[in-house]
């Protein structure tokens, strides 16, 4: 005898819920390996897109960017919103470039851009910082795992329908800072890994970190996407540039 068509469906219902979900990449155990996979992936990438919300002094802050991280060749592009204002930088070929707010093109005689010399004293300090910053390098945020970092548990979970592998890090900053008054201070953060062990999503918690007399910074999230997609980051056309005080 035929089976009916609703024995048939609930047959297929009880199949289906007890079906296991896709598993999301492995877990690592200890953050060097889990560092040493990221960081593989991502030298082979070599360019992505990213995202920034955070919030300082209670004034929330978004920016969106794109990085090439190739040596040489390493360049950035950041468009910065906050209190409702927008503006860009780039880092091209060593030298850092600020878009010109129209009341303040007084000082640049009415160009758009300004730049730091590559070879001054304040370019060299910007670029450093702008590399170093774990804000933007994904190298280095995971560099800074590597350091001090230590994984307090993870799981197989998924990010925005993407399977992911999601840990919860105390990263040391004593060991990551090199600074002494640092010893015994900690910050929590969170990594989502994709199924190629890039980096997805990066949470960061700065909460009661911030000196005396310095603004009080809050979480902040870090999104990445396009990873290995082609990136455009070229300098401003020479004509729209000035030079700025190199001091």
């Amino acid at each position: 005898m035929k089976k009916s068509a609703l024995v048939i469906a609930l047959a297929l219902l009880v199949s289906a819920c007890g079906a296991k979900p896709a598993a999301g990449p492995p877990l690592f155990g200890d953050a060097q390996t889990l560092v040493r996979a990221a960081t593989e992936q991502t030298g082979k990438a070599q360019t992505v897109r990213f995202s920034v919300a955070m919030t300082v002094a209670d004034r929330e802050t978004t920016a969106t960017g794109e990085m090439r991280f190739t040596e040489p060749g390493w360049a950035m592009k950041v468009t910065h919103t906050a209190d409702g204002v927008m503006s860009e930088m780039r880092v091209v070929d060593g030298v850092q470039y600020v878009s010109i707010s129209e009341r303040a093109r007084g000082l640049t005689g009415g160009k758009p851009w300004g730049r730091y010399p590559a070879d001054s004293a304040k370019g060299k300090e910007l670029g450093a910082m702008t590399r170093e910053s774990g804000q933007s390098d994904p190298a280095q945020v995971l560099d800074d795992v590597r350091e001090g970092g230590t994984i307090d548990r993870s799981e197989q979970t998924t990010l925005d329908g993407r399977p992911v592998s999601h840990y919860w890090i105390t990263i040391d900053l004593a060991k990551t800072s090199g600074l002494a008054e640092m010893a015994g201070r900690t910050a929590p953060m969170e990594l989502w890994l994709d199924a190629g062990q890039l980096p997805a999503q990066m949470l960061f918690d700065f909460s009661g970190l911030a000196s005396a007399g310095e603004p009080e910074v809050g979480p902040m999230t870090m999104r990445y996407t396009g990873w290995g997609e082609p990136v455009d980051i070229t300098a401003p056309p020479a004509d729209q540039v000035a030079e700025l005080p190199a001091g």
